[in-house]
């Protein structure tokens, strides 16, 4: 039984996890103003707890996992 990738916990653990890193490859990154306002602590306390998230939901996804995971849902 294939499910539609998007539906999928462990896609979207690692979506989650990668976010991070992802965002400064793509140039999202926040400047030095911007950090000092929030606090560079703060920032680095969210990125970290925001990939803790997503590894314990890819852990999740994959031991709850049924099925394999299609990239366009079944119509």
């Amino acid at each position: 039984m294939d499910k539609w990738f998007l539906r999928s916990k462990t896609i979207w653990g690692a979506i989650i996890a990668a976010a991070p890193g992802l965002s400064q490859a793509f140039g999202w990154d926040v400047s030095a103003g911007e950090l000092a306002e929030a606090g560079s602590r703060m920032s680095a306390v969210l990125d970290s707890l925001q990939a803790l998230v997503g590894v314990v939901l890819i852990v999740w996804g994959r031991n709850t996992a049924r099925g394999t995971v299609a990239l366009m849902p079944k119509l």
